[in-house]
């Protein structure tokens, strides 16, 4: 089951949008698949596995969206299932890497008046 807020993360109009794909992996990008279905399988038999992590997604258009993860074991009709809370972070990335270019520009900047 999916909500509005996360069809509109992915760039679909509604839950059943998403409800209709073939699979969620879908959703995933594909460099981070391995990681994702490994944290699911381990899960689900009873490993320990972060809850907590970030990972980037793909959505409708093709375009890269970078999510927060929070993820837990419940039980639905009696069948272990995971319940997940993501959230939006592609501003957030997108401000860290625009500070890290700068601190670069900077190091670069000081190394350079040390000639």
């Amino acid at each position: 089951f999916v909500n509005q807020a996360y069809a509109q993360i992915f760039g679909y109009e509604t839950p059943e949008a998403i409800s209709r794909l073939e699979t969620l992996e879908s959703l995933i990008a594909p460099s981070e698949l391995d990681r994702l279905r490994r944290y699911r399988h381990d899960r689900l038999a009873g490993k320990e596995v972060l809850t907590h992590y970030e990972y980037q997604g793909v959505r409708q258009d093709g375009s890269l969206v970078w999510l927060d993860m929070q993820v837990r074991v419940v039980s639905w009709q009696g069948v272990p299932a995971v319940q997940s809370t993501v959230f939006d972070i592609s501003e957030r990335k997108q401000a860290e890497e625009a500070m890290q270019q700068s601190e670069e520009r900077l190091r670069h900047l000081v190394n350079l008046s040390h000639y």
